[in-house]
């Protein structure tokens, strides 16, 4: 029976939905509600030309894996090469979304890199948002603030909300 309930686990972290939106991870109660407890974890995915495969120390999986919470995920993004990662996350098997706080990075193939402290990345449209304060550096020197974007996960194609921009010499 045991190796049962294994497959259907397993199999049910491909065929979930979730909650949405940003909120903290669970509290030692919430732990022991969780269905299971993984160390070590990691999940791949495709969707259209978007591939991804997500990484975490641990994770904690919850409605038999319609939700995961991670600690220290690392979302590489193999359709183009990008690296995206933070503190803690919350996969949304449903959306096909990552939930990612604090001190989220992004590094993509192209040397820009992207810095904020919160960061949906949407695994379906291969596209990443963010309503916190962000910071993008180019390999040539230049730096833009902004209050938050919408873009493409190789930071290429970014629609920056009341953004500021810098060159190396200090001129804006």
């Amino acid at each position: 029976m045991k190796w049962f309930l294994s497959i259907v686990f397993v199999l049910s972290l491909s065929f979930c939905s979730g909650e949405k939106g940003y909120r903290p991870l669970p509290s030692d109660q919430e732990a022991a509600d969780a269905d299971a407890s993984i160390h070590g974890f990691s999940l791949n995915g495709r969707e259209k030309n978007n591939e991804w495969l997500i990484r975490a120390n641990s994770a904690l999986v919850f409605e038999s894996g319609k939700k995961i919470e991670m600690q220290s995920p690392r979302i590489q993004i193999l359709s183009n090469e990008t690296l995206i990662v933070s503190e803690r996350g919350i996969w949304e098997e449903d959306e096909k979304q990552a939930y990612l706080l604090g001190r989220v990075h992004i590094t993509a193939k192209n040397k820009r890199t992207l810095e904020t402290e919160e960061l949906t990345y949407n695994g379906s449209t291969g596209r990443i948002t963010s309503h916190k304060p962000v910071k993008i550096r180019y390999p040539e020197g230049d730096t833009i603030t902004a209050a938050g974007l919408e873009a493409d996960t190789s930071l290429q194609n970014i629609t920056f909300f009341q953004g500021k921009g810098y060159h190396p010499d200090g001129t804006p």
